[in-house]
């Protein structure tokens, strides 16, 4: 006789059978309302109006006003795919987006950066999880914009240092005066691998300004940062990587002398940690049959106490020395090292060598230099200064204006073509011990 089986494991099974079938419906139905609801939100915040959105959040405390907004960073349009940004927002790869005239704004109003179309991956996840966390009670606002393999098509940067002020970049993201106290929050935009495909990048120094035509770059990575905790008193929290910039023409202006440039190559140029305040810059160009390399640092960028730490080496600078305003007695195709520390400058020069500060009066349109010099040979000036310079250097007395005595030694005192020259020998020296040189700009301009 058979014992007849219970029903309880089969009811049990019957129950199982009903929750994972509840369970499928309420996942399935919870996919379709998150679908829903992103599709929504990407068919409503896309293009001008999620463009709008995103330049109200990286401004929102940033001092650059300019455009019909009145904001330091604007978007024209944004445009981005749906499926991709749902794929990014769950943690998945970063989603490609489009974006069209991209504006920085300085606190005058002036343009520093314009990008007419970017394309790059954005990590959505990070934007949006960290803006709902920031918008809980008790958080700090956290606005977090992480892009991945931007090209740019065609980009537009000004870099300027007005005297007594800071740089516009700088200006740009400084704290607007009016923004409301923060308690740490802050914002991050980083990008890791960029290309610029056709640029325009002008940089403009007290004294002096360079500029780049057509050039294209590869930016290794960039990172900005406004939080508090991040800033220090000789720098903003600002570090960049570039690997490359070629630039098939430019121009380099130096107290109202212009230098054109072609073939630039610039290998190295960037601001890391910890000594992010100084921008290190690796570059070699011809001009006017010139080859010229340039290797070292503008320091201290963002203080009053910024100064230039360069090695600069020029080979054949005859077509140089043509432009200068002392083409009358400089001639011959010349090679140097030039080692360039703040003020002062060192030279190698014939076999001897030069040491001495450099003035610029701008204001007056005028410059001084005062040289101290040892171990140049006369006859190796030959290929490098006229035959009537070389004359005044050995003690040939032409064009003497005034000779005397002081406590650096004999003086004599020249002048030509709006030069000054006066040479410091002590008794029986052939060459100088000292130089030195004042001159003018040339007219100051209307």
């Amino acid at each position: 006789m058979r014992s007849a089986r219970s029903p309880v494991p089969r009811v049990r099974s019957r129950r199982l059978v009903r929750l994972a079938r509840g369970l499928v419906l309420g996942l399935s139905a919870l996919v379709l309302v998150f679908a829903a609801a992103t599709r929504i939100v990407h068919l409503a915040w896309n293009h001008e109006r999620a463009a709008r959105t995103i330049s109200t959040w990286v401004s929102s405390t940033l001092a650059g006003q300019g455009g019909a907004t009145h904001q330091a960073f604007t978007f024209g349009r944004v445009d981005y795919p749906w499926a991709d940004a749902v794929v990014s927002l769950l943690g998945g790869p970063p989603v490609r987006f489009d974006a069209w005239d991209i504006h920085i704004w300085d606190p005058a109003g002036n343009e520093v950066w314009q990008a007419s179309h970017v394309e790059a991956g954005l990590r959505l996840d990070r934007l949006v999880w960290a803006q709902l966390w920031g918008a809980l009670p008790g958080t700090d606002p956290d606005l977090e914009l992480h892009f991945v393999g931007a090209v740019v098509d065609r980009l537009r940067c000004r870099i300027e240092l007005p005297p007594g002020g800071e740089a516009n970049l700088v200006a740009a993201f400084a704290r607007r005066p009016d923004a409301p106290p923060g308690s740490g929050g802050g914002m991050v935009i980083s990008v890791e691998g960029a290309q610029v495909r056709d640029g325009q990048y002008r940089m403009r120094f007290p004294g002096w300004e360079g500029e780049l035509e057509h050039l294209r770059l590869a930016l290794d990575s960039l990172r900005y940062s406004s939080f508090p905790a991040e800033q220090r008193d000789d720098s903003p929290a600002f570090t960049y990587q570039v690997s490359r910039v070629d630039a098939p023409t430019g121009r380099l202006t130096l107290f109202g002398v212009a230098f054109p440039m072609d073939h630039v190559a610039v290998t190295d140029f960037h601001a890391q940690e910890p000594r992010r305040q100084d921008m290190v810059l690796k570059a070699t160009a011809q001009s006017r049959g010139s080859t010229v390399a340039v290797d070292g640092r503008l320091a201290e960028l963002y203080t009053a106490g910024h100064r230039v730490e360069l090695q600069m080496n020029a080979q054949h600078g005859a077509g140089v020395l043509a432009g200068l305003p002392s083409r009358d007695i400089l001639g011959g195709d010349v090679f140097t090292t030039a080692h360039l520390h703040g003020p002062f400058l060192t030279s190698d020069v014939a076999g001897g060598h030069a040491r001495g500060e450099a003035t610029l009066d701008w204001n007056a349109r005028s410059w001084r230099t005062d040289l101290e010099v040892d171990g140049i040979q006369v006859l190796e000036l030959g290929a490098l200064v006229p035959l009537g310079v070389l004359a005044w250097l050995s003690g040939i007395p032409m064009l003497v204006v005034h000779a005397g005595d002081n406590d650096a030694g004999s003086a004599e005192k020249f002048h030509f073509a709006d030069i000054d020259l006066t040479l410091y020998r002590h008794p029986g020296e052939l060459l100088p011990h000292r130089v030195a040189i004042r001159g003018s700009l040339g007219p100051r301009g209307k």
